[in-house]
C-alpha cells in the first residue's frame, strides 16, 4: 500500500474533486457538492495535520521532560552510590584498621601470656626442685605456695588496716 503524507492527500483530494467536476455533465448542484466535499476533506486533513503536529510537539516536550528527570534522577543515584561507596570504603578502612589493631593486640597478649606461662613453668620447676631437695612432694610445695599466699593476704590486709588508721 502506498503511504501518503497528509498534504499529498489533500492535493489528491482536490485534484480528484476538480477532475470529477470538470468531466461530469451533471448539474451545477452536484459540482457544488463535490467541491464542498473536497473542501471538507481538505479542512479535515488540515485539522488532522495540526492535531498530529500538536501531539508531536507535546510528545517531544514530554520526552524532553522525562529525559531531564532521568538525568537528574541518574545524577542523584550516582551521588548516592558514590556516597555509599565512600562510606563503605571508610568503614572498610576503619574495620581493617580495627582488625589490624585487634590482631596486634591479640598477638601481644599471646606473647605476654606466653611469657607469663613460661615464667610460671620456671617458677613451678624451681618450686618442684626445691620440694625434691627438701625431700617433700610436689603437693607439699603447693601447700607452701598456698600458705605463702595466705600470709601475703594477711600482710596486705594488715597494711590496709594501718593505712586506714593513719
Amino acid at each position: 500500500m502506498i503511504q501518503m503524507k497528509p498534504l499529498s492527500l489533500l492535493a489528491l483530494s482536490l485534484f480528484l474533486a476538480a477532475s470529477l467536476g470538470a468531466r461530469s455533465n451533471q448539474s451545477t448542484d452536484s459540482g457544488t457538492k463535490i467541491k464542498k466535499g473536497a473542501a471538507d476533506i481538505g479542512s479535515g486533513v488540515k485539522e488532522g495535520v495540526t492535531g498530529v503536529a500538536g501531539k508531536l510537539a507535546g510528545g517531544a516536550k514530554h520526552a524532553a521532560t522525562k529525559v531531564k528527570d532521568g538525568t537528574v534522577n541518574a545524577a542523584g543515584e550516582t551521588s548516592d552510590a558514590t556516597r555509599d561507596a565512600a562510606a563503605k570504603t571508610k568503614e572498610g578502612t576503619v574495620s581493617a584498621a580495627g582488625k589490624t589493631s585487634g590482631a596486634a593486640k591479640g598477638a601481644a597478649v599471646k606473647v605476654k601470656s606466653g611469657a607469663v606461662n613460661a615464667a610460671g613453668k620456671t617458677s613451678d620447676a624451681t618450686v618442684d626442685t626445691a620440694g625434691k631437695v627438701a625431700g617433700t612432694t610436689r603437693e607439699g610445695a603447693h601447700r607452701v605456695v598456698k600458705s605463702s599466699k595466705t600470709v601475703g593476704k594477711g600482710v596486705k590486709e594488715g597494711a590496709r588496716e594501718l593505712t586506714r588508721k593513719n
